[in-house]
């Protein structure tokens, strides 16, 4: 038995166990139902309407973990959250409305990242501290640098680049319209997993697998780093090839791929995006083919090195699948989902 393979069945026997439910869907019709439809003002307006929302969860996400009650992560930014924001704003002495200022709003998001990244003394000085996060971050505020004497890394101090790039997309031009697309699949990974994961007979958190997602991920290096050397095309038949050679039924190598990819966006772990989607793209389903697009064309987990050609040729070949069948993670049917992956191919070729 390989190396490659006895690690393969080493991560299978993890999930063997986990059901397979019907795909997530989009709430309301998707994310994506029509976002390309009704001309260039439907289109900045629907981009608009999503790239607030992905902002807004950032914000929930930041306000309960310093236990401000913000209430459900659904992008929505009501009366719960207003409060949640009410509370935020009295804690560090800000004037109370309800509403963020972008200076407030900078030094949350800001302030989250540095400290629920800041590694194993950060997470001492939380403990440490009576009123735990809250208290790092009122300090944070009042001494204006606490963590002095906590040695972090540099690179906790900026969003991660999956994250980033959703947080900071603009309301309006083509190229976020694309970047939209690929903050939303991101979404709907992110939500498959974690109905996967709470689902499954032996429940585990997204944190709990992420080790067990990066053994799954060290087994397909080998895999990963042809992405960019190969055309798509060999690289898809590739992964066919390898795909039938792993010695898994489809059905579990989907399972684990779909439950470690969400793990690795959730965790900004580009080493299991991308080898989750390796595998995805292996089982010839056209959402995933789509979304390695977006990788290589943002330089998602390649270092940044953007390749808008190479990108093009995935999303082509994305088009081409949907010929043959569905959609699965977005719940669109084909031509759906396929006239939006055209409209995506044209804005790149408008590209420098």
């Amino acid at each position: 038995m390989s190396r490659l393979f006895s690690k393969l069945v080493f991560v299978a026997a993890i999930f063997l166990a986990v059901p397979l439910p019907e795909p997530v869907q989009a709430q309301n019709g998707g994310f994506f139902n029509n976002l390309f439809s009704g001309g260039q003002r439907g289109r900045d307006r629907r981009a608009a309407a999503n790239a607030q929302r992905l902002a807004n969860s950032e914000v929930q996400t930041a306000l309960n973990f310093f236990e401000f009650d913000a209430g459900v992560v659904d992008g929505i930014l009501g009366g719960q959250s207003r409060l949640a924001i009410r509370a935020y704003q009295t804690a560090l002495d800000f004037p109370v409305t309800g509403q963020l200022t972008a200076e407030e709003k900078k030094f949350l998001l800001s302030s989250y990242e540095i400290i629920s990244n800041g590694g194993e003394e950060m997470n001492w000085r939380v403990l440490s501290n009576e009123e735990n996060a809250l208290g790092v971050l009122k300090s944070l505020y009042l001494e204006k640098n606490p963590f002095a004497n906590v040695e972090v890394e540099p690179t906790v101090l900026v969003q991660p680049p999956m994250r980033s790039l959703c947080v900071n997309i603009e309301a309006s031009g083509p190229i976020n319209l694309v970047k939209a697309q690929f903050c939303n699949l991101r979404q709907l990974a992110i939500a498959q997993t974690t109905f996967l994961l709470e689902t499954a007979p032996n429940e585990q958190t997204i944190g709990e697998v992420g080790e067990k997602c990066q053994t799954f991920a060290d087994a397909m290096v080998p895999n990963v780093e042809n992405i960019v050397t190969s055309t798509s095309r060999e690289y898809l038949d590739e992964m066919s090839d390898w795909a039938v050679g792993s010695g898994m039924e489809p059905e579990t190598l989907a399972r684990i791929s779909e439950t470690c990819l969400g793990v690795g966006y959730e965790t900004e772990n580009t080493e299991v995006v991308l080898a989750s989607s390796a595998a995805l793209v292996g089982l010839n389903d056209p959402v995933y083919v789509e979304l390695m697009g977006y990788h290589i064309a943002f330089g998602l987990g390649f270092e940044g090195e953007e390749n808008m050609a190479l990108a093009s040729e995935w999303f082509e070949n994305a088009v081409s699948g949907l010929l043959d069948g569905g959609a699965t993670l977005t719940g669109q049917d084909s031509g759906q989902r396929a006239a939006i992956i055209v409209d995506v191919i044209n804005i790149l070729a408008t590209q420098p």
